[in-house]
């Protein structure tokens, strides 16, 4: 496997916990030239029944025959042109003027992952009242959601889980950040905005901007 190696190749090798250590030993005896260990998490919780620590993450070692001299493809993909046909711009009611708000990121991806296309169109703040009339109302913030806030902003629940909140959001800066005075945004998949980032129930009804309302269930 060595002697077919481009002498600037790399090999990565993928394998779980129960032969990582093994393996680890016999390819430093094969290449040598270890260059770092990716750690995969294949399960983001463990099962409401588990009563024991789980094993939730493989491993990828990466070998070269020369670590100092391999060759390293930068991670992107070039931009498409197509991103003006999700649902996001399509037929997105705020894309025209409201690009990179909160409204516009959870207006796309409410139709994109359920379909909804009758969501308001109104300031953030004005949300939670509009759409109490015609959609269920939940205190808690459930999957597939918009969790909306007395301050003008709403954020898209992606999914709850053993008490931690998976959720995406656009245009959102943190008291004391200078980004959130002066109304600068990142476009998704651009800087924060649009990532998946999570949150004990608690902590995320005590988010700013304003308090936390409640959720309209999609």
């Amino acid at each position: 496997m060595r002697d077919i190696l481009a002498p600037d190749g790399t090999i990565y090798v993928h394998c779980d916990w129960r032969v990582s250590g093994y393996l680890r030993l016999v390819l430093n005896e094969l290449f040598g030239g270890f260059i770092t260990e990716i750690s995969w998490q294949k399960s983001r919780s463990v099962k409401s029944q588990s009563n024991h620590f789980s094993n939730i993450k493989d491993s990828i070692f990466i070998y070269s025959r020369n670590p100092g001299k391999y060759v390293f493809d930068p991670q992107y993909v070039p931009k498409n042109e197509k991103l003006l046909e999700t649902p996001f711009f399509n037929d997105n009611p705020l894309a025209a003027n409201f690009t990179g708000e909160c409204t516009w990121y959870c207006w796309g991806r409410a139709r994109e992952k359920t379909n909804t296309n009758d969501l308001p169109t109104s300031d953030a703040g004005n949300w939670f009242s509009q759409a109490s009339g015609f959609y269920k109302i939940t205190g808690d913030p459930i999957s597939n959601s918009i969790a909306c806030f007395s301050g003008g902003h709403v954020v898209f629940v992606e999914e709850v889980c053993n008490g931690t909140v998976y959720f995406s959001e656009a245009n959102y800066y943190s008291t004391g950040d200078s980004r959130r005075s002066n109304g600068q945004y990142e476009v998704p998949p651009n800087g924060t905005d649009g990532q998946i980032k999570s949150a004990t129930i608690s902590a995320f009804k005590t988010r700013s901007p304003g308090g936390y309302q409640g959720c309209i269930v999609l």
